[in-house]
Formats: C-alpha cells, sequence, structure tokens
C-alpha cells in the first residue's frame, strides 16, 4: 500500500513537468516533420512525394499490427506496478516478435499480390523495416511513461527527428533518390533504438527476464481492444491514400498527401492537450462531474479559439501554403481548404473522445471510428472515381464531421455539457476581424501571416475571451482539489 501511495505521489508531482515535455517534444518535432515534408515535395515531386506518402501509410500499418494496443497496456500496467516492469517488458517484447513475424508474411504477401514499381516496392520494404523498429522504441518509450519520466522519451525522439531532418535533407538536395530518402529513416531508427535499449538497461533496470506464456496471452487479450481502437483512428486517417494512389496513380495521391500531411501534424494540438488533462479526468469522473464539465468546457474553448481562425487564414492563404511544396502542388490548394474543416473537426474529436475514454464509454468511441471508418471507405469509393483528389477530400471532411457530431451527442447527454457560450461569438468576431484583414492586404505570406496572427489574439483580448487563470488552472490539474480552484 505503501509503494502505491508513494507511486500515486510522485505521479502527481511530475504531470506539469511531463506535460511540457510532451509539449516541446511534440512542437520540436512538428517543425522539423513540417520542414522535410515541404523540402520533400520540391525535391521529389507530386508522383515521388504520392509514393512516400503510401510507404510511410504501410509504415503505419505494419507499427499498429506489430503493437496492437501492447505499449498503451504495458505502460498502464507498468504505471500501477513499477516492481514487475521486467516481466512486461519482456513478455511484451516477445508478444512483439511474435505479431512481426505475421505481419512481415503479410507485407511480403501484399507487395507480390500487387504489382509495384521497384523504387517503389523498395520503399515499402524500408518503411515497413521503420515500423518495426518504431514499434519497439514505443516499447521503451512505455517504460519512460510508465516511470513518469519523459524526458528521456523527448530526448530520443528529438535526436531521431534531428538524423532523419538532417540527413533527409541532404539526400534530397543531392538527388540521390526515393530509396535513399527511406533509408534515412531506418538508419535513424536504428540509432534511436540503441540509445533506447541503452536507457532502459542502465536507468531504469529493465532486464529480460520473467517470460511466462499464460501471462503472455492474458496480456494479449487485455490489449486487443485497444489495438482495435488504435486501428480504426488510424485507418480512417491514411486509408484513403492507399485507395487515391490504387485507383489513380502516385501523383493524384501525392496532392492530396501534401495538404493532408497539414490536418495531421495539426493534431499535436488537441493531443496535448488530452495528454495533460486526461489522468486527472480519469481520476475525477466518478467524483466530481462538475469539475469535468469545467475542464472539458475550457479545452473547447480554447480549441475553438485555435479552429476556428486556422481554418479561415487556411482558406485565404492556401495558394501560398501549397506553393510551398512546389509548383506542381497547384491542385492541392483546394483540397487543402477542404480538409482543414477536417483538422478542425478533429481538434475536438480527440480532446472529446479521450473525454468519453476516461469516463469509461471506450465502447461507444470504438463504434464511433468503425462507423466513422466504414463511411469514409464508401464514400472514398463513390467519389475517387469521379472526382479525384478532391472526392477524397470531401470524403473525409464528411467522415470526421459526422464522427465529430455523433462523439458530441454522446457527450452532452452522457457525461457533461459545455458551461459557457460567450466564447463562440468573442471566437466568431475575432476571426471576422481577421479575415477582413486577409480578404483585403496585398502582401507576402509571411508578414501577411503574422499580422494576422496579432490581429486575431488583440480583438480576442479586447474582448476578453483569452482568461489567464483558466489555462493555469489546466496546466496544474492537482490532486486534492476536487473543486477545480
Amino acid at each position: 500500500m505503501n509503494s502505491v501511495n508513494k507511486n500515486s505521489s510522485f505521479s502527481e508531482s511530475n504531470i506539469k513537468k511531463n506535460t511540457y515535455f510532451i509539449a516541446l517534444s511534440q512542437a520540436f518535432n512538428l517543425i522539423l516533420a513540417l520542414g522535410l515534408n515541404i523540402m520533400a515535395g520540391r525535391y521529389l515531386g507530386d508522383e515521388g512525394f504520392g509514393k512516400y506518402a503510401f510507404a510511410t501509410v504501410i509504415y503505419y500499418f505494419v507499427f499498429l499490427f506489430d503493437d496492437f494496443g501492447i505499449v498503451t497496456y504495458f505502460t498502464r500496467e507498468v504505471a500501477r506496478n513499477r516492481e514487475q516492469a521486467n516481466k512486461y517488458f519482456t513478455n511484451s517484447a516477445v508478444l512483439k516478435l511474435i505479431l512481426i513475424s505475421v505481419s512481415v508474411l503479410f507485407l511480403g504477401l501484399y507487395l507480390s499480390i500487387f504489382s509495384f514499381p521497384a523504387d517503389k516496392a523498395l520503399l515499402i520494404i524500408l518503411f515497413g523495416i521503420y515500423g518495426i523498429i518504431y514499434s519497439f522504441n514505443q516499447l521503451c518509450s512505455g517504460v519512460y511513461r510508465g516511470f513518469e519520466q519523459m524526458q528521456y522519451e523527448m530526448a530520443v525522439v528529438m535526436i531521431e527527428k534531428i538524423l532523419v531532418t538532417a540527413a533527409g535533407i541532404y539526400v534530397l538536395v543531392k538527388g540521390l533518390g526515393l530509396v535513399a530518402f527511406g533509408s534515412v529513416f531506418v538508419f535513424s531508427g536504428i540509432i534511436s533504438l540503441v540509445i533506447n535499449f541503452i536507457l532502459v538497461k542502465v536507468k531504469f533496470r529493465i532486464s529480460w527476464t520473467g517470460l511466462n506464456i499464460g501471462f503472455m496471452r492474458s496480456m494479449f487479450k487485455a490489449a486487443v481492444i485497444l489495438g482495435f481502437f488504435m486501428f480504426l483512428a488510424q485507418a480512417h486517417a491514411r486509408i484513403d491514400v492507399l485507395l487515391l494512389s490504387a485507383m489513380k496513380g502516385d501523383s493524384v495521391a501525392g496532392w492530396y498527401s501534401a495538404p493532408y500531411k497539414i490536418l495531421l501534424f495539426l493534431e499535436v494540438i488537441p493531443t496535448i492537450l488530452f495528454t495533460s488533462t486526461f489522468p486527472r479526468l480519469s481520476r475525477t469522473y466518478l467524483t466530481d462531474k462538475n469539475y469535468i464539465e469545467k475542464i472539458y468546457t475550457i479545452g473547447f474553448k480554447y480549441l475553438f479559439y485555435i479552429a476556428v481562425p486556422v481554418i479561415a487564414g487556411t482558406m485565404f492563404l492556401a495558394p501560398e501554403i501549397m506553393s510551398l511544396f512546389g509548383s506542381e502542388f497547384t491542385p492541392s490548394v483546394p483540397v487543402l481548404r477542404i480538409v482543414i474543416f477536417a483538422a478542425g473537426f478533429n481538434f475536438f474529436n480527440i480532446f472529446t473522445g479521450g473525454l468519453l475514454i476516461a469516463s469509461n464509454k471506450q465502447k461507444e468511441v470504438l463504434k464511433v471510428q468503425t462507423g466513422g471508418l466504414l463511411l469514409n471507405l464508401v464514400i472514398n469509393f463513390i467519389l475517387i472515381p469521379s472526382y479525384a483528389h478532391i472526392g477524397a477530400s470531401i470524403a473525409t471532411f464528411i467522415s470526421y464531421g459526422s464522427v465529430l457530431a455523433v462523439t458530441l451527442v454522446i457527450t452532452y447527454r452522457s457525461v457533461c455539457r459545455i458551461n459557457q457560450k460567450s466564447f463562440f461569438w468573442k471566437g466568431a468576431v475575432s476571426t471576422a476581424a481577421m479575415t477582413l484583414f486577409l480578404a483585403f492586404t496585398v502582401l507576402p505570406f509571411l508578414p501577411k501571416f503574422i499580422i494576422a496572427v496579432g490581429i486575431y489574439a488583440a480583438v480576442l483580448l479586447i474582448f476578453k475571451g483569452i482568461d489567464f487563470n483558466e489555462i493555469l488552472h489546466v496546466k496544474k490539474i492537482r490532486a486534492g482539489k476536487n473543486n477545480g480552484n
């Protein structure tokens, strides 16, 4: 019992520190990833970028199959019982090795059925290998999260991203081709894996002991529902790239993937909010519904303050944004103008979905995600043949919007409601002022962007839309203060 209390106290004292590490790491990775993708678009062209985007989707699916919820389950159990970390780590690693052997067979079968160009096939293999490496890197990250020492995860991820970005840009500028570009990810992943294994061995005394077949089987049964949830979420986000590539070719897939990457990058914002509030929401759901409502309202409010101007600004700045990727991505402009709405929907999907999981409604979330994926597939099959990348964008818009609508209804009926409404008009008026500036001003992209952000923030402050005490309240999130003050 004393051990549990110590672990709980340790966890509470490190929430704020770990939140900062998550935010810093995510922001750093976002900047590097965005820069690398812009360079990839400029040097690979639409067709090469389409092949690269296709291979990254395969990488995600390989990782999801290799993991299948194991890391999430592992992290949760280690956080509860750190003395059993070796046992969980060993059985998780062996379970991953078994799943990897199956995923390799499926990948080989996939490559043998479909006839890909040599460079694309090699790129798929390289990113499949990277998915396997990433799976074990995530297992090591589960150790850091379970022990609430996420500065180690941040350091390793930053090292890998710096290596990928620097070496990737070098390969692109030198014109070494797609295969060399894919090799950069594998090389950087191996480096980070070596560092991770050293850290978990030296800093956390993790060793390969406690292998038990029965225990491994029970772990898999417990993790499988988490794996299905992750698969559905990622399939919904990435299946359209596979469909576009198969039905319309790699160039069209590239036109869609470049702006869609921006949607994926923007997921960082609600993910940080979700990560920082999820533990506290989970603990207080059964004891203080008023606190849940307050935190949900604050989170929804500031996501609204970000999502609405991002959508409005992108509608005006889409041509300039896509020009960063190169002249071949002009067809991507209408795609960006559509999927940016989906990005806004996803802000609230991630945060509200996290609230439902914290409220023990993961089955409802699973049903909604399944429905969203099926809707996305149906609309894609209907629209892609006639409307190509525009059709895929519309499918994304409709499916993400539908998921949000259903999720909000479930939340309002069974968990909580937003307890203030004034932020809606304050955000709308501030966005309108920014939009007027963008509509009637002719300036280069960077100064126009900076001034537009300044106008939005100034008007929002004038209307007292931002409450810094609320922001500090969410940052603190301390146990024992169920009244939320």
